[in-house]
């Protein structure tokens, strides 16, 4: 259920209770009102106003409301009109983070707290809303609240809704659960503590998790369209990869961080390779070697040496360009990876390395450097020993 309350830094007046109604407004500001939303509807139905006069409208509604009745009523006007004009477009530049008010929070004190532990943090957009969604207790009461909370952040064109309950105000507990759109809350997870007026630095790591997932989840549908076109897919997608980077929340923990820069390292390579564009890819260089250091050999050596062999396909793909330094790191980085891709271990991921060591080294043979071209072969052959005809049939064609 969702319930309407006083928004975030609206002051001066008090909130109702969780889930009452606001106080009705004056008749003559009704009879306002009523004109208004008659009006703009009238003109908008007619195709007489695009939508930046409609927007203009709402604005002096909530204005006028702003003045003469409570905040509340103001800020529910807004997310009404929010609902009926339609989802809101997302953020362009920034990932967009809704904090929803905490439900039986009355005076709105431990939502502000809530919203108190993101200030200063640039690397996402973050905003208010008035509205409230109850867990309730029953599964049917949760599902409705899941499916609430989704038509919230929609509505808002967020990637990820905060919201939840006070579970304890004297000694102060929140419940507060991370909703994206491939991405459900954990609705069993332990309650949020205060220590020292500020929430435990464990709530920190969970959105931080919570947010890092949402930028993985993003990019991956097009990075899994292996062999297709989609960089018109990717293009948009990069600022708002580039902020969170540059600004990234406290409490993501290495290897969380560690994918992030990953994944975010290969959205630029793919976009650059099918763009032709050069800076993409040099920004993908970077971006491999930072996760090189969340991702330490010792611990994941695996995860490790992928990230080995997609740095190597970013520096051959600026080789390609005319660069003999990235040409050259490219087969380095491709020798690192075999070291853990050990053809006993992975057979068909220490076939593809030594696939793209051929294809780094032939680039360089064919510039004029006859050992390479020799060690190029010998990479091929080896690729064929497990790129069986039987077994892989393409791949097996593309190294043939």
């Amino acid at each position: 259920m969702e319930d309407g309350s006083l928004p975030e830094g609206a002051a001066g007046s008090a909130p109702p209770s969780a889930g009452a109604l606001p106080s009705p407004a004056p008749r003559p500001l009704l009879r306002r009102l009523r004109g208004w939303l008659l009006g703009t509807a009238l003109v908008s139905a007619l195709g007489l106003i695009g939508k930046a006069a409609a927007d203009m409208a709402a604005d002096r509604v909530k204005d006028a409301l702003g003045a003469a009745a409570s905040a509340d009523t103001a800020c529910l006007l807004g997310e009404w009109w929010q609902a009926a004009r339609g989802p809101e477009a997302p953020d362009p530049a920034r990932f967009r983070v809704l904090i929803a008010r905490l439900d039986r929070d009355a005076e709105g004190a431990l939502t502000r707290k809530v919203v108190n532990a993101f200030r200063g943090q640039a690397g996402f957009d973050w905003r208010g809303s008035c509205v409230s969604v109850a867990a309730g207790a029953s599964r049917a009461e949760q599902e409705a609240a899941v499916a609430a909370a989704e038509r919230l952040r929609r509505r808002h064109g967020a990637d990820l809704v905060l919201w939840g309950e006070v579970v304890d105000a004297k000694e102060p507990a929140i419940s507060v659960w991370f909703t994206a759109e491939n991405a459900a809350p954990d609705l069993k997870a332990r309650p949020w503590r205060f220590e020292k007026g500020l929430l435990e630095p464990a709530f920190q790591s969970g959105f931080a998790a919570a947010l890092a997932g949402v930028a993985v989840s993003t990019a991956t549908p097009a990075l899994a369209q292996e062999g297709r076109y989609v960089a018109d897919l990717l293009r948009p997608l990069l600022p708002r990869l580039d902020s969170l980077l540059a600004d990234l929340p406290p409490g993501l923990d290495g290897p969380a961080r560690g994918r992030l820069r990953g994944t975010a390292a290969l959205s630029f390579q793919t976009y650059g390779e099918q763009a032709g564009d050069e800076p993409p890819l040099r920004r993908a260089v970077a971006l491999y070697g930072a996760a090189q250091q969340d991702l330490p050999r010792s611990e994941a050596p695996l995860d490790w040496a992928a990230t080995q062999n997609n740095l190597g396909v970013a520096l051959l793909r600026l080789g390609e360009r005319g660069d003999d330094v990235a040409l050259r790191r490219a087969v380095a980085a491709y020798e690192a990876a075999l070291e853990e891709y050990r053809r006993d271990r992975v057979p068909l991921h220490w076939a593809m390395t030594q696939n793209n060591l051929g294809i780094a080294l032939q680039v360089l043979g064919e510039r004029g450097d006859d050992a390479a071209l020799r060690r190029a072969v010998a990479a091929y052959e080896a690729a064929l020993e497990e790129y069986r005809r039987d077994r892989v049939p393409l791949d097996w064609a593309m190294t043939q």
